[in-house]
């Protein structure tokens, strides 16, 4: 009985070279933005600015979500202490 597992290697080092060949290819290509006008421009830079915001409040998000009990109970008491102020027990502005 003949052993696949050489072929899947040989499948996978093919794959991984053709993606290495690509990703090198891609490395030397330069932009070219002379061929954008101002109003495809600015759209290109909201977009990034969209995604960009998109992804710091998912990355925020995920940091909130993977506070424990403890850290929440740190945090909560931290907040406290901005409302109450560094030096008094009273509530700001009372």
């Amino acid at each position: 009985m003949r052993s696949i597992t050489p072929d899947i290697s040989l499948q996978s080092q093919s794959l991984l070279d053709s993606r290495m060949r690509d990703s090198q290819r891609l490395a030397t290509v330069k932009t070219d933005e002379s061929h954008l006008s101002e109003e495809e421009k600015t759209k290109y830079a909201q977009a990034a600015r969209g995604f960009e915001s998109i992804f710091v409040s998912m990355l925020f998000k995920q940091m909130r979500e993977s506070l424990t009990d403890e850290d929440e109970k740190k945090e909560s008491s931290a907040a406290k202490g901005i409302l109450i102020g560094a030096s008094s027990s009273k509530p700001y502005g009372a």
